[in-house]
Order: structure tokens, then C-alpha cells, then sequence
């Protein structure tokens, strides 16, 4: 490139001290302009192209992480899901029994008991109030069991004796405990119930 300005005129104004510089023709020639042209396109070209590389690694990794991510919480979504139905099949064979359930019945179930309370304390939102509330309703559960057979036999003696204790009272104490194990069950079934539709919906993608 010989030379981009052709022509500048410089004029000074001394009367009030001010340099007037006035360009006359600042304009290049058309194989300057493209000599300029050419050049830039040389240099803005890998530079675009490294902008594109790193916008779609970028966006890549994203995309990955999201994918990593969902799939976590999905798996663990599962974990849950799978202790909900052994809770489940286990209360639901507990209510089948011909009779009331003792202590020893509730072993299974105090055993899902901390699986239960761990996988809660996993969750956030909505399924920790859900998983929580299925806790609470467990030991609860689990706490009516007071009913052992030495109590069923002193029940029904007390019923059927002739003492000054009123007849009766001893089996209406063992009936009331058993609708209360009952109803206690009921409950964590819809609790439980509850829970699983809320881990289906979450699972969905």
C-alpha cells in the first residue's frame, strides 16, 4: 500500500490561536480498500471460527451435565420408588393377618424405618413433606403394637370373671387398641399411596 490519505492541508489561524486541520482527500484507492478488505477477512476468520468452537463446546457440556444430572435424580427416584413398595407390600400383610398384629410382626417394617427416613432427608420440595409424612405415619404404626398374647389371654379373663373389676373393660381396652392399629394402618397406606404417584410423575421426562 503506497499511501491511504493523499492529501492534507494544514492551515493555522493565528488570531485567535486555534489549528484548523482540514483533510482535502482521505480517500483510498480501491486497490487499497481492498488490500484492507483482504487482510481482515484473513484475520477475523480464525478468530470467528475459535469463537464457534468454544460457543458449541460450551453448549455441549451443558447439555451433558444437564443429561448427568437428570439421570441422577431419576436413579434416585427409583431407589425411593423401590423402598416405597416393600413398605407397602409389607403394611398391606400386616391388615391381612387374622389377628392383631404384635411386636414381633413389625420387625420388617421397623427395619424399612430408616431406610425410609434416610431417602427423605435426600429430597427437597414436595417429595420430602410426602416422604416425611410416610415416617411419621410408620412409627406411629409400628407403635400400636402393644398387643401380645399374655394381654389378648388376660383380656378375656378379665371379661368373663366374676370380680368387682366391671366386665368387659379389659377386652374393650384390647378392642380399642386394635381398631387404633387399624386405623393407624389406613393411614400410612394413603400416605404411601400418595407418595408413589408423586415419585411416577417426577420420574416422567
Amino acid at each position: 500500500m503506497d499511501r491511504i490519505f493523499r492529501g492534507v492541508h494544514l492551515m493555522n489561524v493565528f488570531g485567535n490561536g486555534l489549528a484548523l486541520v482540514q483533510v482535502i482527500d482521505a480517500l483510498a484507492s480501491p486497490g487499497d480498500v481492498a488490500q484492507v478488505a483482504a487482510g481482515s477477512s484473513q484475520v477475523l476468520a480464525p478468530l470467528f471460527a475459535s469463537v464457534v468452537s468454544l460457543l458449541v463446546a460450551l453448549l455441549g457440556w451443558r447439555l451433558i451435565r444437564r443429561h448427568r444430572s437428570s439421570d441422577h435424580a431419576r436413579s434416585g427416584l427409583v431407589a425411593v420408588e423401590e423402598i416405597l413398595g416393600k413398605v407397602h407390600v409389607e403394611v398391606l400383610r400386616l391388615t391381612a393377618l387374622e389377628r392383631a398384629a404384635m411386636g414381633a410382626d413389625f420387625a420388617a417394617l421397623r427395619e424399612l424405618l430408616p431406610r425410609v427416613q434416610h431417602v427423605a432427608g435426600q429430597h427437597e420440595s414436595a417429595l420430602h413433606d410426602e416422604l416425611s409424612g410416610v415416617v411419621l405415619a410408620m412409627s406411629a404404626y409400628i407403635g400400636s403394637a402393644v398387643i401380645s398374647a399374655d394381654e389378648v389371654g388376660a383380656a378375656y379373663l378379665a371379661s368373663t370373671s366374676t370380680a368387682e373389676v366391671p366386665p368387659g373393660l379389659a377386652l374393650d381396652r384390647l378392642i380399642s387398641q386394635v381398631q387404633k392399629q387399624g386405623r393407624e394402618a389406613t393411614h400410612l397406606i394413603d400416605l404411601i399411596t400418595s407418595a408413589e404417584k408423586l415419585v411416577r410423575e417426577l420420574r416422567k421426562p
